[in-house]
């Protein structure tokens, strides 16, 4: 069984956390960027980060 955490909030029925910001910050008029394209690019920036990180660890681990 997969928990979606954007479908609900809990016991209560009320939406998740998540839903109530996606729907603040995606589904408001005039919004620019879609759910799909911040996903993307914080996968992205993530991934940037840890290529990063592999670096630094080699460089101090063979000065």
């Amino acid at each position: 069984m997969t928990t979606s955490f954007t479908q609900s909030g809990g016991l209560s029925g009320s939406p998740g956390a998540l839903a109530v910001t996606d729907t603040l910050f995606f589904a408001r008029p005039g919004a620019t960027l879609s759910r799909d394209e911040a996903e993307t690019l914080t996968r992205k920036a993530l991934a940037g980060m840890m290529m990063a990180n592999c670096f630094l660890n080699t460089a101090r681990a063979n000065p």
